[in-house]
């Protein structure tokens, strides 16, 4: 239950809070996004359907950024 209230904790900030990035913050976490895809394993939560499904969600918010750069 405290990873489970740790997970959801986490991913309520990340969908929340405002963050500012850099073009150099955008691509490593466009280059950490594909790590977890093409190695998914324990450590990076990919093999629980649901974490899974979190991370892509943040991580599709944070590359709207980028998109809206171009």
């Amino acid at each position: 239950y405290e990873s489970f209230e740790a997970k959801m904790s986490a991913y309520t900030v990340l969908c929340e809070q405002t963050f500012e990035f850099s073009r150099k913050d955008l691509f490593e976490i466009q280059r950490m996004w594909q790590e977890c895809i093409n190695d998914p394993n324990d450590e990076n939560g990919f093999l629980e359907e649901e974490t899974k499904l979190m991370i892509e969600d943040a991580y599709e918010g944070f590359m709207v950024y980028l998109k809206n750069e171009n």
